[in-house]
């Protein structure tokens, strides 16, 4: 499903708004395959200008957000934590 057969620290399972433009919504759901999430730096379209940690970090912990809550949230909610 990743876009390469080489392991990669980013980009192999871009965010995007569809399916066409990336693997993961930006909750980090697979597209088409509901349950299943990336939470690492393959969600990271393209390398960084600086280290990529701090990124991959807050990425990481707004998609575990989505794991745990997404699916309890209603419209009007707040799309993320609080302390995002």
């Amino acid at each position: 499903m990743c876009s390469s057969d080489l392991a990669h620290p980013l980009g192999d399972c871009v965010m995007g708004d569809t399916s066409e433009q990336g693997v993961v919504n930006s909750q980090g759901e697979v597209f088409g395959v509901p349950g299943l999430y990336v939470a690492d730096g393959a969600i990271v379209p393209t390398a960084l200008a600086t280290n990529p940690s701090f990124t991959i970090s807050a990425l990481a912990e707004r998609v575990a957000f989505f794991m745990v809550h997404g699916r309890e949230m209603q419209a009007g909610d707040p799309a993320t934590p609080a302390n995002s």
